[in-house]
């Protein structure tokens, strides 16, 4: 029963750390798309 409790835990931190993750790549990837795009005529997109 212990180890069930842990490795559930284990499981909830690491899928919160991944979507952390992924979340930090793809607003650091809009980042630089925007600075990329900045300069030519772009339609402003809201996120």
């Amino acid at each position: 029963m212990f180890f069930v409790e842990v490795h559930r835990q284990l499981k909830a931190e690491y899928s919160s750390y991944e979507r952390g993750y992924l979340s930090f790549f793809v607003i650091i990837k809009w980042q630089i798309l925007k600075t990329v795009f900045a300069d030519k005529s772009a339609p402003t997109w809201n996120f």
